[in-house]
This record gives structure tokens, C-alpha cells and sequence, in this order.
């Protein structure tokens, strides 16, 4: 889904950062005065909305984690005029885009990352041929659980690194979790896992 669009259709996890993007302009699109903060109700009314749309490849408690700590986010960092200037098309409008996936989405992807390499683990040819005692489903787990926590940490500056390079990307997650950076870190994770089971 393009950032800045009222796509309606199901989040795509490749790319959950952006796929909450038009839920969250549609909740807040109301006039509003400068500076006005948004109100618990408004974010409540975006976790629900959030959490309606379910998407099969994240599970339910991740989804509401990641619904509850971004509009937790939202909350304490923006305010409606954000929120209208995102969606407006106006100067700026794209350093908005930028500093929500920084700073609303950011702190709270490793709940969709921990999903993401625990699945990716799962269907991975490679990690099936290893030889290790450590069954596969609690390896990917443990896989996904480390690489969620690490990125809890580092994802941002991931990010950051990703739309420095490209400040117009509609799509930051996929070329992040396809980096050297995040592959070389899932791999030592899961290299972690197997000394720790031993």
C-alpha cells in the first residue's frame, strides 16, 4: 500500500508500518485548532479501527500490541494538524509521513518483526537442513523472539538509515529486513539460539 493513499484494502505485514498509515489519516481527518492534541478517545477509536482489520499472517496478540503501542505513540508525539498535514499534499506534508514512521511506528515494530522472522525461519529451505537437536518450531521461535527484541532497540536507526537513503520510499520495511544489517543480526540470533539450547 502507497503511504499517503485511503487504500482500504487489508494491511500487507511486508510492510506494516505503512499499512496503518490511511486508517490513521482517515480516524483524524476532523478541523481542528494548531497544536490540538489528540484526545485518548481519538486514539482508542484507532486501536479499535486498527485491530479490525485483521491480517492472517500476524497474529491476534501481535496485531494488538502493535495497535496498542502505536496509538500510545500517537498519543504523547502527534497532534491532529499531523495528522491533516500528512494527508494534505501541502510543503511538509512528506517530512510528517517520515517522522511518523520514526517515531509512531518505529518503536513498535518488533511485535510484526518477531512475527515476520519466526515465519520467514519456518519456511526457510536452509534452516530446514540443519543438523541440530533443537526442534525447528522452537529455534524459529526463539529466532524471532531475539531479532524482535534487538530490533526493539536498533530498528529506528534502521529506519532512519533506510529513508535517509530514500526520503520518498513508499515501502521501508522490506528493503530493511532485507539488508545486510538485519539479515547478518537474524542469522547470529539464530546461531544464539542453537548454542543456548545446547
Amino acid at each position: 500500500m502507497r503511504i499517503g493513499t485511503t487504500n482500504k484494502r487489508k494491511p500487507n505485514l511486508a510492510v506494516p508500518a505503512c499499512a496503518m498509515l490511511a486508517l490513521f489519516m482517515s480516524v483524524f481527518l476532523s478541523p481542528a485548532l494548531a497544536g490540538t492534541p489528540l484526545t485518548p478517545e481519538q486514539a482508542n477509536n484507532y486501536y479499535q479501527s486498527c485491530n479490525a482489520q485483521r491480517d492472517q499472517r500476524m497474529s491476534e496478540a501481535t496485531q494488538d500490541a502493535f495497535c496498542a503501542c502505536t496509538s500510545a505513540e500517537m498519543m504523547s508525539r502527534f497532534s491532529v494538524e499531523d495528522i491533516q498535514l500528512m494527508n494534505s499534499g501541502e510543503d511538509g506534508a512528506r517530512d510528517v509521513v517520515n517522522r511518523m514512521i520514526l517515531d509512531i511506528y518505529a518503536p513498535c515494530m518488533h511485535y510484526p518483526v518477531q512475527d515476520l522472522t519466526e515465519i520467514g525461519c519456518l519456511q526457510d529451505s536452509a534452516i530446514e537442513k540443519i543438523d541440530a537437536a533443537m526442534p525447528r518450531d522452537d529455534l524459529c521461535r526463539c529466532m524471532g523472539e531475539t531479532t524482535g527484541h534487538w530490533f526493539s532497540t536498533e530498528g529506528r536507526a534502521l529506519m532512519a538509515t533506510i529513508l535517509e537513503q530514500n526520503p520518498t520510499i513508499e515501502d521501508p520495511m522490506t528493503p530493511l529486513m532485507q539488508s545486510a544489517e538485519f539479515r547478518t543480526r537474524s542469522h547470529e540470533n539464530m546461531l544464539a539460539c542453537l548454542q543456548t539450547y545446547r
